[in-house]
């Protein structure tokens, strides 16, 4: 049986956790934000560089919106897997739900 005082205080703990996870994600995303798109490099090194992000999306944890702190950033992701947008938690117009990488393969017709 779960003692009634271990339960109480495990949750604190786990908004820490989602915490400290989100501020990683927000600096990655502001790393991916800043990069060079792997578009410029040609069809098939951006293609690699895609299987790359997923293959490595799959180890990476995502954080839970619903685990934060209210008024903490929401997080949206791709179907690569990256952070395709952070929003506020008033906001009002819609997320992105492609990153910039992705994105840029799409423009092109290559995805």
């Amino acid at each position: 049986m779960i003692d009634e005082k271990e339960n109480i205080m495990a949750i604190p703990q786990m908004c820490i956790d989602e915490g400290q996870k989100a501020t990683v994600e927000r600096r990655r995303f502001e790393k991916l934000r800043k990069a060079k798109l792997a578009t410029s490099l040609g069809k098939t090194k951006a293609l690699a560089a895609l299987a790359t992000r997923k293959s490595e999306s799959e180890t990476r944890e995502q954080v839970n919106n619903g685990r934060l702190y209210a008024g903490s950033s929401m997080y949206f992701y791709c179907s690569c897997g990256d952070v395709s947008d952070i929003k506020g938690e008033g906001f009002t117009d819609p997320p992105n739900h492609t990153c910039r990488q992705c994105k840029a393969l799409k423009d092109k017709g290559w995805l």
